[in-house]
């Protein structure tokens, strides 16, 4: 086989990372990722906020009956 340097690199450049068809839920499968993550950051600045809004304590009380 003799190919040289050049061509490889060029073939190279020129394949697509994905095809035509995949583009669409490979962005949606991505931005959902980004998102859960961003939710799942967002718990650690809420919950104290939320706790004195709704005045929650971190004891479980139950009520009398």
């Amino acid at each position: 086989m003799t190919t040289s340097a050049s061509t490889a690199v060029s073939q190279a450049h020129s394949v697509p990372v994905t095809e035509r068809r995949f583009l669409v839920p490979f962005v949606l499968i991505t931005s959902l990722f980004f998102l859960w993550d961003f939710g799942v950051n967002l718990n650690d600045i809420l919950i104290p906020h939320l706790k004195n809004v709704f005045g929650l304590s971190d004891f479980n009380l139950r009520s009398s009956r």
